[in-house]
């Protein structure tokens, strides 16, 4: 969330940032470390504490369990919702103008997100909501995400809000944009990688200027790190999401990328072989075939960049691969929250 405020261009000072999980805190402060960091559990924070931080802005990412299609679906009986649970019960008494809360799909049909609108109702708020991938901004990632913005009804929306789940962005394409700024400055970021994959031949010809693909994003060097055991591929190659340099949209990474295979994420083929000769062949082996394709992971680095972190995010250096993994799994999509914050901040 911190580093889409800095994307969005916004002016903005994070007065405190709350977040129980150690790894992620860790990160946070090795990125931030001019931001105070609480460890703080959720539901032990009052209203009264809020109003003294004299706040006028909240973002918020909670727990997405209890929501997501691989989990039981829980809801609000899952005790990972309480920390939620309790933050809704006491924002009506906190003195704020403006809500952004971002969760998996399928939280949209959820009582808890019943319980935020109503939340937001009696905040004396006007929302919007939204479903939205980052490959509708021409990131070639897959992460389908629920939004809600959230303001005061006396502030008004920059765009025409509608009753109903928005599935694309405002406005986009239009001269109009409050966020043009973001959109050139994310450009920019990704011709600075494709000079990169321009020197290393990992590019698609076929793309237009302002069109990205996974070549884009690819570090350079020795891989031998990343590569996938021959076992792995045996037992779940055919279930594996493939994808090539001039691929142009990758399954979404979870936080169970580099420690389990199927569903997890995306895989990079460095030896392109047509889609149909590999899965569509009955007479060939599947197995030597993929094998062939020198199968890897990517990166945390190159997940980072798909997710739209500038590369000056890094991860303190004791963290396992797994943990960043983990880590990576459980954010957000920079650039799409940064066009959403400023939407929401904008009239």
């Amino acid at each position: 969330m911190h580093a889409a405020l800095k994307a969005s261009g916004v002016s903005f000072e994070v007065i405190q940032a709350m977040e129980i999980n150690p790894t992620v805190l860790s990160t946070y402060m090795h990125n931030f470390p001019d931001t105070f960091a609480a460890p703080r559990n959720i539901e032990s924070i009052t209203a009264e504490e809020i109003n003294e931080l004299n706040i006028n802005v909240i973002v918020m990412s909670p727990p997405c369990q209890p929501f997501c299609r691989t989990g039981r679906k829980l809801d609000i009986q899952d005790a990972r919702s309480s920390s939620l649970a309790h933050l809704l019960s006491i924002l009506p008494d906190v003195n704020f103008q403006y809500l952004l809360v971002e969760n998996v799909k399928g939280f949209e049909e959820s009582d808890a997100r019943d319980a935020l609108i109503d939340a937001v109702t009696k905040c004396n708020m006007h929302w919007q909501e939204f479903l939205l991938t980052p490959v509708t901004v021409g990131v070639p990632n897959s992460r389908l995400r629920y939004y809600l913005l959230a303001k005061r009804v006396d502030l008004k929306w920059c765009f025409e809000p509608s009753k109903t789940i928005m599935t694309g962005v405002p406005m986009w394409g239009s001269l109009e944009m409050p966020y043009g700024p973001i959109v050139t400055d994310h450009k920019e970021i990704w011709r600075e990688y494709r000079t990169q994959a321009e020197k290393s031949g990992n590019i698609n010809t076929e793309l237009g200027p302002d069109e990205w693909c996974v070549g884009d994003i690819l570090e350079n060097g020795d891989m031998d790190t990343y590569a996938i055991p021959t076992k792995l591929i045996s037992k779940y190659g055919i279930a594996m999401d493939i994808v090539s340099y001039d691929s142009v949209k990758t399954n979404c990474f979870t936080k169970g990328y580099g420690n389990f295979i199927k569903g997890t994420g995306s895989y990079i083929a460095q030896v392109k072989v047509d889609d149909d000769t590999v899965l569509g062949n009955p007479d060939g082996d599947i197995f030597d075939k993929l094998v062939t394709m020198k199968l890897r992971y990517f990166t945390p680095r190159e997940v980072a960049r798909l997710m739209c972190y500038t590369d000056d995010f890094t991860f303190p250096p004791k963290l396992s691969m797994k943990q960043k993994y983990r880590a990576l799994g459980n954010s957000i999509n920079v650039y799409v929250v940064a066009i959403l914050l400023s939407i929401l901040l904008s009239d």
